[in-house]
């Protein structure tokens, strides 16, 4: 009996292990995926694209394929694809407008600057501010807008079950519902005409005998 409990907790705590391992490797893989979506908005914002569109991109991906390695329906999920998805678009925009600074400055001016006197330089004027929070901006509620129809998706889809599930048990109930046709009734009728009539000659036979004693007597 106490090596059958303790196996039970050792596979427990194996399971437990690898929802943790695998957790980890969803989370990880995730966010590696929203960066792919901001390498796009990278590039977009690089060529002067307007770029917004991506957020969707962004966190289409970081949703799948968390869902592809640790299945959840935890709204946990998504507070933690805003939150990844904000800090990886912050990140995105700011490294663009620094390139693009930079290669301004280059080509125009024919100076050298690094990447981090570039993003110095966003702050400081409130043209350039302007500019950098009007791309992050765009690009998070594009972000919003993804969890929206992720969402949408995921309701939808319960609503088919739930109509599915509820059609199927429908059915089950119709099934078991025991129907009566005339035939059954009459059958019914018959067997207990059939036993009436053996009770009453039961019954005759009873007096019948009854009689014979009394006469004999």
């Amino acid at each position: 009996m106490e090596e059958n409990i303790e196996v039970t907790v050792t596979e427990k705590e194996n399971q437990n292990k690898k929802n943790v391992k695998n957790l980890l490797l969803a989370g990880t893989l995730s966010a590696l995926a929203g960066l792919g979506g901001c390498l796009v908005l990278g590039l977009l914002l690089a060529v002067g694209f307007v770029a917004s569109i991506s957020g969707i991109v962004i966190t289409l991906a970081m949703y799948y394929t968390f869902q592809k390695f640790y299945k959840t329906k935890s709204k946990w999920l998504y507070v933690y694809i805003v939150g990844v998805a904000i800090i990886e678009i912050f990140l995105t925009v700011l490294i663009a407008d620094g390139l693009v600074i930079k290669s301004f400055a280059y080509v125009s001016e024919n100076i050298i600057l690094t990447l981090g006197e570039s993003i110095s330089l966003i702050f400081s004027t409130n043209e350039l501010v302007g500019a950098f929070i009007a791309d992050f901006l765009l690009a998070v509620l594009f972000a919003l807008i993804g969890i929206g129809i992720m969402i949408f998706d995921l309701v939808q889809k319960q609503k088919r079950k739930e109509m599915i599930m509820s059609t199927l048990s429908n059915d089950t109930d119709k099934k078991d519902d025991t129907v009566y046709t005339p035939a059954t009734v009459v059958e019914t009728k018959g067997e207990e005409v059939k036993e009436d009539k053996s009770d009453d000659t039961e019954q005759n036979k009873d007096k019948k005998d009854e009689d014979k004693v009394d006469s004999n007597k």
